[in-house]
Parts: structure tokens; sequence; C-alpha cells
């Protein structure tokens, strides 16, 4: 591990507008070498950052507020902006700003009132890279931020103090493929050190960051597993009674992490992507099993994107011969290590369903039913097993660049191949019904419950 990190050296500071703090040791520094880093920090601004929230300051005053006598700094909030400003560890990350406050005008004039922790010279609007302050929801924030930034959500961290429910910004924002930290008590040096903790464990694993880092400390949760009882009771009680029982079989359920409708006909779902000629044999249902020697999976239960790279997989032709000894035809071996015709390489091709991810020791893996699931030798295997329980070829492929780990892409909705449903509930998630459908369809059939 690195032990410590070079900082550059604090003023303590203590005119109205400054912030008076103790720094912390940077938490970044104490993360063993190599770890991955968030390239987006993004901060909520009231009772995550400051504190008293705008709105409780308007009842009380007429004129804008004064920074550091009517809204101050958390403590803990000051020392990671000081640590991401000053720690070598934190090179190349921005931060953003990302509020649904109706007092957008004061919240701007704060920002450039409040001196960057230890540094007099500069104001914290100075220090963020991109400001998103206007009511609406944390979706449409982060989806500029997005498009603003070139990043993917998967390099995001967000710290909110709103979790779920009606007002909740961490489960949504997390379904969109963002690691989100709850912080109900506003940013605390716990908060902040286990989200940056949670964030480089994920990505180390190449797991789905589409999930909430609880303020009690513990493992990162999925938005939907943990509200989804919840979220039902409240929506039938606030709309007076029962609904859809698909819907509310779903929240009851898996729910696919990261899915989301948008307008103009596109959809969001997780994605990962492979090198040929294994990715043709996941998208023409041949391969069965996935394996990786990390848990990327594990959290990916549900529906997902397949991304085709550009190179080929070199194994020396052992995939031939483990599909040839299973009895798969010279002919159906051609088909399946190949795209079909109009699909190349560079962009998602497929729609799959994933199942469970588990442990297999090399002896299991070295069974002729799981080489030729897996299309490989048992040797050559990750540790983990992953079930590709259903997989379809795009209507038309959507060329993209692929990224490391699980990742989120967007694709037209019109390119969803037939006989899959994907119903949207509440906040935008998404699942795949993934059965069986008996009738064939005109189309993919994508039906939205509480969008």
């Amino acid at each position: 591990a690195v032990e410590g990190g070079r900082c550059r050296p604090t003023a303590m500071l203590l005119a109205p507008s400054a912030i008076s703090f103790a720094p912390r040791p940077p938490v970044a520094a104490r993360l063993p070498a190599g770890a991955a880093l968030p390239k987006l920090i993004v901060f909520d601004l009231d009772n995550t950052l400051w504190t008293p929230e705008l709105y409780q300051v308007a009842r009380r005053v007429k004129a804008a507020p004064v920074a550091g006598r009517d809204v101050k700094l958390f403590p803990a909030a000051a020392a990671a902006l000081h640590e991401i400003d000053t720690c070598d560890r934190w090179e190349g990350t921005q931060i953003a700003v990302a509020s649904r406050t109706n007092q957008g005008d004061w919240a701007r004039t704060l920002l450039d009132a409040f001196e960057v922790p230890g540094d007099p010279s500069r104001r914290l609007s100075d220090l963020v890279a991109y400001q998103e302050i206007y009511t609406g929801n944390k979706r449409a924030h982060f989806e500029s931020l997005r498009r603003r930034s070139g990043l993917p959500f998967g390099s995001m961290l967000f710290f909110d103090d709103a979790r779920g429910g009606r007002f909740g910004n961490c489960e949504p924002v997390a379904r969109m493929g963002v690691l989100s930290a709850h912080c109900p008590n506003g940013l605390t040096d716990g908060v902040w050190a286990h989200a940056v903790r949670s964030y480089a464990a994920l990505a180390a694993d190449e797991a789905w960051m589409g999930m909430v880092v609880p303020a009690s400390g513990g493992a990162p949760e999925s938005p939907d597993e943990a509200s989804a009882s919840a979220s039902a009771a409240a929506r039938e009680e606030s709309n007076g009674g029962p609904h859809d029982a698909t819907v509310v079989r779903w929240l009851e359920g898996k729910a696919s992490r990261g899915a989301a409708l948008h307008a103009g006909g596109s959809i969001t779902l997780p994605c990962f992507s492979m090198n040929m000629p294994f990715a043709g044999l996941v998208a023409h249902g041949r391969k069965t099993l996935e394996t990786r020697n990390g848990t990327m999976f594990e959290r990916a239960t549900g529906l997902c994107l397949l991304h085709v790279g550009r190179r080929t997989y070199p194994d020396g032709g052992k995939h031939r011969a483990i599909l040839a000894e299973a009895g798969d035809s010279e002919e159906e071996i051609g088909r399946t290590t190949a795209l079909p015709p109009g699909f190349s390489r560079g962009g998602v091709v497929a729609l799959l369903e994933l199942g469970d991810t588990r442990p297999a020791s090399l002896e299991e893996r070295s069974t002729a039913e799981v080489q030729s699931a897996a299309c490989a030798l048992g040797s050559d295997m990750g540790r983990y097993l992953t079930e590709v329980k259903r997989a379809s070829f795009l209507k038309a492929p959507v060329a993209m660049r692929g990224q490391p780990g699980m990742f989120s892409a967007t694709v037209p909705r019109a390119a969803l191949p037939d006989g899959w449903e994907v119903v949207v509930g509440e906040e935008g998630a998404s699942r795949a019904a993934a059965q069986a459908v008996g009738a064939p369809r005109e189309g993919p059939r994508v039906r939205q419950t509480y969008g």
C-alpha cells in the first residue's frame, strides 16, 4: 500500500467566507498502488456539502446568505475537497455539483463566496468543473454531466443525503450505473472513506458500479433490492391501492441494474465487452457459461448488452477442438464463431440475460459439460462461472467503443430483438422478463409502467 500522498501545505482560514478545518490523512493515499479512483466526484449541495438547506435559510433571511455565517460547509466536506485538490492520487479527477434546489442563484453565489479549503486565493467555483443546479431530477443532472464531461457513469462517484422514495437521489442515480454514497447527516469522514474504498474495490473486481454505499458502512447494495418493498408500499399508499401485478412481482424480485428509458426512443443498459470468437459464441447462444477471475458479473444478474471488441482472443484453436468434441459440425462452428452479415467488431451486437455467478474448482471446470458450455479448457477458465441464460442478436449493431469491466451503453429501442420484454418501473429502472414467448411478436415489447 502507498503510505501517505504528497499534498500541498494547508493554510488555516479565519475569514467569514473561509473554512477552518483540520486536514485528514488522505484516504486515496492509503489505497493500494494502482487502485482505481473515480474520474468525476459529484456532490449534492444542501445537507451534503453544506448546512442548513437553502429552503430553510429562505424562511429567515431575504437577502443572499453569507458563506460561513448563514451557510457552513460540513468539516468532512471541506476535508474531502482539500484532499481531492491537493493529493497526488487524485490528479486527473474533476469535481461537479448537482443540486435540485429552487434557490439556484443563492447556491451559485455561495460557490463563488466560499474559499477553497486550504487555498484563500481561490473560490469553490474555481474547483468545481461542472455545475448542474436546477429543479427537476438528478437523472437529468447526470445525463448532462455525462454529455459535458465525456465520462461514462461508471467512472463517477456521487454523494447525496437523500437515498430513495419520492425525493430520493442515490437510488435513481445508482440505477444509471453511478456508485452513489448515502450521507443522511451530511458528508462525514466515514462516508467519504467508505465510498472511496468501495469504488476502488468494485473497480478491482470489474463489477457493476450501479450500487448504493450505505451510510452505515456496510457493503454496497443494489438500489432495487434495498428499496423494493418500501417502494411498492409507498406507491400503494400514495396512489390509493395495489398496482399491476407484473410490476409488483418485479418490485419483489431482482431487477436488472442500470437500465433506463430515455426520450427519443433509446434505452441504457449495463454492458460488457468480449473479443471474438467468444463474443460470437455467446451472442449465438452456444457459449452458455462465461468465466472470469474477478466477480464483475456477481451483481449483474439480469439484462445486459454485449459489446464485441476489435481483437481476436488467441487460444490456439482450442475452442474449435472442444466444440468438435462436443459434436458441433464444422459448418456450425464456423457460423457460431462469426458475426452475422451486417455486423462487425467495435460495437454492441446482442442482448443477454445473465444468471448467477459462482466460484468453481479446477476439477469442476475441467468436466466435459462445463468445458463445452464455456468453450474453453478448465485450466484456461476464470475461477468464477456466470450463466448466460439467454442471448439474441440486436436487429442492427450499434457502433461504440468498449470499456473495461461493466459499463453503461445506450442503444435505440428499435434495435432490441423480438421476443424480449423490458418492463420499466419507478425511477427508470427496468428488467428483462426474459421468459420464452409463445407467439412471435412484431417487435420488441417495451412497456413503460411508472416512468
